[in-house]
């Protein structure tokens, strides 16, 4: 049963369209609005935000905000079908990230892990290889305290709440989508590498920790996919949903993160989508 996470986004070129197109994608995205809650009501659809106007940290942006659904699907040949009659498809830029659980997620990291010590070390380490190995090592932390004290849970990854408005005071929504850089497979050697594997799995434990303490709700594995148009270093990702105070609580646990300064991440600033309803519509009254 394949599940995918969509996120939908105006072209690069969309500053440049006339006023009509870009007023016909406005009305396109009020239309979007109606039919993905009739496939939440079908339950084609289990999780649907919008986000808030918090495009980029550092560089201009052509972004007008994402849209982000999750679709729950018999077969890929229903998600084609679905997509395809989506009413954004020909005026938008997609991105389709194919999900699965965290535990099975956290199942194929350790097998990876393990198979990957097995294959540098060998049954019968060298002294040599030791050496090396404790030589590279001593370049990267230590696992974190909790690493390997906690009962591991995954979240539940509760359906959103289509009619919840955001309310002064409520937390914040945050996502995270992670993945290894372009280095991984351009530069890094497996040693390296090795180490890496070996945090990700302490990474695996920091998510249950924020699990436990409430502040991540959501949070999926990736089946490894790279991209269609051109070759790719990306292979498996996470996306996690952190759910914070502010933007001070969240720096505080995003800078905790094992693989922070070994991975790449796109942030985005969840709107409910109800909020985003009303947004959209009042920008589509703008024109």
């Amino acid at each position: 049963m394949p599940r995918i996470m969509v996120w939908i986004n105006n072209p690069e070129d969309y500053p440049s369209w006339s006023t009509d197109a870009k007023r016909a994608r406005a009305a396109a995205t009020l239309e979007w609005h109606g039919y993905i809650r009739e496939l939440r009501k079908k339950r084609k659809v289990t999780h649907i935000w919008g986000s808030h106007q918090l495009l980029s940290r550092g560089d201009p942006s052509h972004s007008q905000g994402i849209l982000i659904s999750v679709y729950d699907t018999e077969s890929w040949e229903e998600f084609d079908d679905l997509l395809a009659r989506d009413p954004l498809r020909h005026s938008s830029t997609y991105v389709t990230t194919p999900l699965c659980s965290l535990l099975e997620d956290r199942d194929t990291d350790l097998a990876r892990y393990e198979a990957h010590k097995k294959q540098y070390f060998g049954e019968n380490p060298s002294a040599v290889r030791l050496m090396e190995y404790e030589k590279k090592r001593g370049l990267f932390n230590n696992a974190p305290d909790y690493v390997g004290t906690l009962n591991y849970q995954a979240p539940k990854n509760k359906k959103t709440n289509i009619k919840y408005t955001y309310r002064p005071g409520d937390p914040i929504e945050i996502l995270l989508l992670g993945s290894n850089p372009d280095e991984y497979i351009t530069m890094w050697d497996d040693l390296t590498k090795l180490i890496h594997h070996e945090k990700v799995m302490w990474w695996h434990d920091y998510t249950s920790k924020l699990v436990a303490e409430g502040k991540v709700t959501h949070c999926w594995g990736t089946n490894d996919f790279c991209l269609i148009d051109r070759p790719s270093a990306k292979s498996a990702a996470a996306v996690s949903v952190f759910r914070v105070a502010d933007f001070e609580e969240f720096d505080g646990l995003y800078k905790m993160d094992p693989i922070r300064q070994s991975t790449i991440f796109w942030s985005v600033l969840l709107r409910p989508i109800a909020d985003q309803l009303k947004f959209d519509q009042k920008r589509f009254e703008l024109f």
